[in-house]
């Protein structure tokens, strides 16, 4: 997708990133992948919330539960 254009935020559990981490997703997009949504500087400027205003498709993963 980046490769066609788009432009990704990747927002990830602290679960997630134990499958993958999240320098991957960070090389991939070249944008900061946000793993905590109290992080201060997370906080600071609102991304854990500005990435739900101006999306054109959001896709959630979940865990699959064996």
């Amino acid at each position: 997708m980046v490769q066609r254009g788009a432009q990704l935020d990747v927002v990830m559990t602290q679960a997630a990133t134990k499958f993958v981490g999240a320098m991957t997703f960070q090389a991939l997009t070249r944008r900061r992948v946000i793993t905590d949504p109290f992080d201060l500087e997370a906080v600071t400027d609102a991304s854990h919330v500005s990435v739900t205003a101006r999306p054109d498709l959001v896709l959630v993963a979940p865990r699959r539960r064996t």
